[in-house]
């Protein structure tokens, strides 16, 4: 029988060290997973807005600047219209803005 004394503690220390070293290389890198989620639950919450608020504002033919505040966050959504065959609206929210320009054609009369 061989003396096996003190190995469980040097066992422990390698074994804690190796934890603690997966630990601090895993931990960083589920941060900036759970902060790139939150960037775009941000960014999909200015998309919403701006789809809901453009489509109501076609049906009622009004196209004011709105602001709307959303989880303590402040999005302001701004319609332009370039001339009466274009128009741009824009959400602007944590210093980012999104845009959406749309152009339609004129309807051409073709005469023989």
């Amino acid at each position: 029988m061989k003396n096996n004394k003190g190995f469980i503690v040097a066992e422990g220390l390698v074994s804690l060290s190796a934890i603690l070293l997966i630990a601090t290389s895993l931990f960083p890198l589920m941060f900036l997973i759970i902060q790139k989620q939150e960037e775009g639950k941000r960014d999909l919450i200015a998309a919403r807005l701006m789809y809901e608020r453009t489509e109501a504002n076609l049906m009622t033919g009004q196209s004011q600047d709105q602001l709307y505040i959303v989880d303590g966050r402040q999005y302001t959504i701004t319609f332009q219209q370039g001339n009466e065959f274009e128009w741009k609206v824009c959400v602007n929210y944590d210093k980012k803005q999104q845009c959406i320009v749309e152009e339609y054609e004129r309807e051409r009369v073709l005469t023989d």
